[in-house]
């Protein structure tokens, strides 16, 4: 570049252009006070900033138009024979999955694997009520999602995201790439790392369970943890203690929680053990084991709970009788109308009469005596007269 002055030519290269300009702005500038200089630069540097912002901005619509083109394609071809692999019963041949796929293994691992495994876990949502899906590991190994994770894990990246990914695909990485985050100290990466770990391995997947329900139950953990349960039963691995472990417990929601598990999961033994908790001294321990009768209809247990009624807080007394109701044995409308003529609030005598108005017929049959009964009071005879017209709206709408 040449300047052109008075006298002689003078030619500058490399650096000295810039250091030129700079010299030409400092010169510009010593006039004026420390203060104008300071806002000169940084309004400068702000425009500098911004454009490189702009810049980044810019790349990154870009990537993302382009991966989102990318993925989209993907999932035009390979989303409905992924989903047709993933209902088979058993692992399909090779010559199958070729066939259904349109490609070879070869050819496959040409594909983004980050796109697959995003594919896969959309599939994966939509069977969300199906626990096991046998052919999942299968999938993730051929299209290189097994890989891809194991990388992630090795190389820190989205760490949390891949382990939900771990979990919620059910699928069985190297227990080395597991190790580094099971002590983790962020809580979050720890726990999933560890309900990934039972998922891993069978020398001892309940290793860390105790010790993580002995702590503050985050949102997620109860409702992973259930389908986890449930993966475990579907694929016959052995099934952790609930009640050995909820006994145990310190941490009140984790054992009422476990103790609910025990409807689903839980062996003979252990569904016989829930009337031992109808008088826990936790009351959120005697609502689970409640709940879990409730939810299994278990006539062997109808007894010890009549006999806690009379032990419980009010609030208690009407999950007696919702519960009570759920196992409808036939054999508790002398309970029913004692619960109603003894009741010391008025909610529990409204939740007595509806459990005995829903009693099969011979409940509606007793609920309509005592509303013929001459000895009920104008109060009563209005919250009957409630109970019946609430209960045939609902009738209503289930036929509509």
């Amino acid at each position: 570049m040449f300047s052109h002055v008075e006298g002689p030519i003078v030619e500058f290269h490399g650096w000295e252009v810039i250091g030129y300009y700079l010299n030409n702005i400092q010169n510009y500038l010593a006039e004026y006070s420390w203060q104008v200089r300071t806002a000169y630069g940084l309004i400068v540097g702000c425009i500098f900033v911004m454009i490189i912002l702009f810049g980044l901005f810019i790349l990154m619509i870009r990537k993302t138009t382009k991966y989102k083109k990318e993925y989209q394609q993907l999932e035009e071809k390979f989303r409905e024979p992924l989903y047709q692999i993933m209902i088979l019963p058993e692992p399909p041949s090779v010559q199958e999955i070729e066939g259904l796929m349109g490609c070879n293994f070869t050819e496959l691992k040409r594909y983004d694997s980050a796109m697959f495994a995003q594919l896969i876990s959309s599939l994966r949502m939509e069977l969300c009520e199906v626990l096991y899906i046998p052919n999942m590991q299968y999938i993730c190994k051929i299209t290189g999602v097994t890989d891809y994770i194991e990388r992630c894990l090795i190389g820190r990246t989205k760490v949390f995201e891949i382990l939900q990914m771990v979990v919620n695909l059910n699928i069985r990485i190297s227990e080395g790439e597991l190790a580094i985050y099971l002590n983790h100290h962020n809580t979050n990466i720890r726990l999933m790392a560890r309900l990934a770990y039972i998922i891993c391995t069978e020398n001892e997947p309940y290793k860390y369970l105790e010790e993580d329900l002995n702590q503050r139950m985050l949102p997620w953990r109860p409702m992973l943890t259930h389908r986890l349960f449930g993966w475990l039963q579907e694929c016959g691995r052995p099934m952790p203690s609930f009640i050995v472990i909820a006994e145990s417990l310190d941490n009140e929601e984790a054992s009422a929680f476990l103790i609910e598990e025990v409807a689903y999961w839980g062996t003979d033994t252990e569904k016989n053990e829930l009337s031992k908790f109808f008088l826990a001294p936790r009351y959120i321990i005697r609502l689970a084991a409640m709940r879990a009768t409730a939810q299994l209809a278990r006539e062997a247990n109808e007894q010890a709970l009549v006999e806690s009624y009379d032990h419980q807080p009010e609030y208690i007394k009407r999950e007696v009788l919702k519960t009570v109701l759920a196992i409808n044995s036939g054999k508790q409308l002398d309970f029913y109308e004692k619960a109603y003529k003894t009741a010391s609030s008025k909610e529990t005598q409204e939740q007595a009469l509806s459990c005995m108005y829903m009693y099969g017929n011979e409940g509606r049959r007793r609920f309509e005596m005592i509303r013929s009964s001459y000895q009920v009071g104008e109060e009563t005879r209005t919250l009957l007269d409630q109970i019946d017209a609430t209960n045939l709206l609902k009738q209503l709408q289930q036929f509509s």
